[in-house]
């Protein structure tokens, strides 16, 4: 089976190896644009003598008919931020696979290990076949993540992380061997969050009654070092807002 790789993010780097390690027939490696890479060096020393690329939010046409000559039977989509039209998706034979860190249809869309801590919604990760649309498609196989009150949005992102690799290697011979099929998933049911919502949360409005719950959640969901945490103004003046979370 002929594999070509979107790849990006710890996960993107693990898929790679794994594959690698196993013999796996991997045509084509893609990454990010320089603005938007995560692990894309340690991705690209992964490659060797596989055929690379570097797509946008637009793949051009030389891209298109260079990834098409490759004849891929499927296409891994590994923390992939854009989304894909039909024309690249019906390159390969078996369409593309995503590999998402939600737990569908619950979170569909960015920043899905932050929305749980906020709105109390299952976590986990999905790996799905793809449409046009976000995080929709068919459901190939998930696994959920417990998490706690102790949890910030970075202990839960890498405890998600493990899941997903743990998820996939399990997997791959199964998903392999049943060509990819899948069980629709229902996108009437569920969540989607988008950038602009996640930007929201950061300013925490000293003027706005909040439940104190509702604060804390705020807080250790913005918590992801080394990215900027939740902050208030006072007196024209900008403060970070941490908390330390212990246990009795």
């Amino acid at each position: 089976m002929k594999i070509f790789i979107l790849a990006d993010n710890i996960i993107g780097r693990e898929v790679v190896k794994f594959l690698k390690n196993k013999g796996e027939n991997i045509v084509g490696i893609a990454i990010h644009p320089k603005k938007y890479q995560n692990k894309s060096k340690e991705i690209l020393k992964l490659s060797k003598n596989i055929s690379t690329f570097r797509l946008g939010k637009k793949i051009s046409k030389i891209n298109l008919k260079k990834i098409r000559l490759l004849k891929p039977d499927i296409i891994l989509v590994v923390y992939w931020r854009f989304l894909l039209n039909k024309q690249f998706i019906n390159i390969s034979k078996y369409g593309a696979v995503n590999f998402h860190m939600g737990y569908l249809p619950y979170n569909r869309g960015t920043n899905p290990n932050v929305w749980p801590i906020i709105e109390h919604t299952p976590a986990g990760c999905t790996i799905h076949k793809i449409d046009e649309n976000i995080d929709s498609g068919s459901l190939i196989v998930q696994k959920g993540t417990k998490y706690t009150l102790e949890d910030t949005a970075k202990t839960l992102y890498l405890r998600i992380l493990k899941d997903f690799k743990k998820l996939f290697e399990t997997n791959w011979h199964k998903m392999k061997r049943n060509k990819f099929k899948g069980t629709k998933i229902d996108t009437k049911k569920g969540t989607i969050h988008y950038r602009k919502q996640f930007k929201n949360l950061s300013k925490i409005d000293l003027n706005k009654k909040i439940y104190p719950l509702e604060l804390f959640n705020k807080i250790r969901a913005k918590m992801f070092e080394p990215y900027e945490p939740a902050y208030i103004v006072y007196n024209k003046k900008k403060y970070f807002v941490k908390i330390k979370i212990t246990k009795k």
